[in-house]
């Protein structure tokens, strides 16, 4: 049984993508998930910086 895709299959598979992006920015979830990678980020560069001190305090004693 061959699985064939016709050009309505695409149009409705695009209308849908379409819906959805637009749901998801309209939704304000962009801007959380938007927020959720910034502290994430934020995060990490901490957890970078206190390894560079600990390194300093390492390489001086």
């Amino acid at each position: 049984m061959p699985l064939s895709i016709d050009q309505s299959d695409i149009t409705y598979i695009f209308l849908v993508l379409v819906v959805v992006f637009i749901i998801y920015t309209l939704s304000g979830a962009s801007d959380w998930v938007g927020e959720h990678v910034r502290a994430k980020k934020l995060a990490n560069d901490e957890k970078e910086l206190k390894l560079e001190e600990r390194r300093k305090k390492l390489s001086n004693c």
